[in-house]
């Protein structure tokens, strides 16, 4: 078991910069947007569905098999949605991501 935690930076309100630490086995995802248009056709708000695919921003200490910075899809009602440092983030266990999609610097 790993004893390390990753913190991920981001800028609080008022300038500062502040850290996320998940415990345990969760990690946090930065979920893509939700598509404005498809092809010419602009999409209403209320149509709009959020992908199920996101960037993963920081791990737990119990995380086994996700690293910071894969990009991981995850079930339609998966974690919990917050608002950190005016950002929205996604928190959820490592059990709940159904794929993580590694992908190779040039």
């Amino acid at each position: 078991m790993t004893t390390a935690t990753t913190k991920t930076p981001l800028a609080a309100p008022t300038g500062r910069i502040g850290s996320i630490t998940p415990t345990e086995n969760r990690i946090i995802v930065e979920q893509l947007d939700a598509q404005e248009k498809i092809g010419s056709f602009h999409i209403p708000d209320s149509a709009r569905e959020k992908p199920k695919v996101g960037q993963v921003m920081a791990i737990g200490p119990d995380v086994k098999h996700i690293q910071e910075e894969d990009w991981v899809a995850f079930e339609a009602y998966a974690g919990t949605t917050l608002e950190v440092f005016g950002r929205s983030v996604m928190v959820m266990p490592e059990d709940q991501v159904l794929l993580v999609i590694k992908v190779a610097s040039a």
